[in-house]
This record gives structure tokens, sequence and C-alpha cells, in this order.
């Protein structure tokens, strides 16, 4: 999917039901379905390309920081990745790793030349792995282990990319 492509995402909400209720009623008194209302307000959290305008970003964060979850952010090495920008090279040396083991798993007796080249991918992915985790380590104060690290990517890689349906435009 690229970056410009509409998707829809499906997220379960958990409030109060008056609160559902004043939210349905806020937006049909402006004429916006509660989707629509959200869909902007996400898109001017994080000043995306559906955003409103560089005020409405910059109110929309500065609510995020003044709230709990926006003053509590881990040093997790998915933090560091995803703002390093490092998160989708990460996550794709990490499935090539994974799946470099497994053809190397598969190889029969007799196949000693693919193993190598096999293992040398292995090799040659761990230490670029290896490199984005010491780089994590070396700025957290307290870093998490990397096998900690990976889960966590991985959990977030999974359920994040479970949500996405491509919009044929």
């Amino acid at each position: 999917m690229s970056e410009n492509q509409k998707g829809t995402f499906t997220f379960n909400l958990e409030l109060p039901k008056a609160d559902y209720m004043d939210v349905c009623k806020l937006s049909a008194v402006y004429g916006v379905s509660v989707e629509e209302l959200l869909e902007n307000f996400l898109c001017d959290l994080v000043y995306g390309k559906g955003s409103n305008g560089s005020d409405e970003c910059y109110h929309a964060r500065k609510w995020f920081d003044r709230c709990w979850f926006g003053m509590t952010a881990e040093d997790t090495f998915l933090k560091y990745l995803i703002e390093n920008a490092d998160i989708d090279d990460f996550v794709e040396r990490y499935q090539c790793l994974q799946e470099c083991e497994e053809e190397l798993k598969q190889l029969q007796e007799g196949e000693e030349k693919e193993a190598e080249d096999w293992k040398k991918e292995i090799d040659y992915q761990q230490a670029r792995l290896k490199e984005y985790y010491d780089d994590y380590a070396n700025d957290a104060g307290k870093p998490e282990s990397y096998e900690d690290g990976v889960a966590t990517i991985m959990e977030w890689y999974k359920d994040s990319n479970s949500r996405l349906e491509v919009i044929e435009e």
C-alpha cells in the first residue's frame, strides 16, 4: 500500500455510553460523521496529509502532550526505531532473517554451497539488526533486552498491519 493510498482501519473504542452519545450529537450538529471527526483529528495529531492546517496540528499535538500518555513514553526499542525512521527496514531485515533461517533448515545433505550462502545472509542480517539495537542501547538510559524489544516490535507490526484493508480508488 502506498503512503497516499487510503485505507480502512478498524479500532475498538471503549467509551461510556453518555460520552458516545455526546460525540454523536456533536458530530450531528456540525454535519460530520463520528468517523470524519476522528479521521480529521488523527490527521491533525500526526501532521498527516489530510490535516486541517498547521494550527490544528499544533493544538492536537499539544493536547496529546498534555495527556498522561503523552508524558510517559519509555525508552523502548520500538520507540527508538519509529522516531529514527528505521522501523520498516528493521522489520524487513528481521523477516528476511527468519526466512533465511527457515531455508537453511530445509536444506538436505550435499547442499553445502547453498548452506554457506544462507549462513552468510543470516550473518549479514544479524549484524545489521545488532547495529540497530546497539545504537538504541547506547541512547537509552535502561535499554530493554533485544529479545523483549523484538517481540514488542513484531507484535506492534502485526497488529498495526492487521487493521489495514486497501480501498481501491
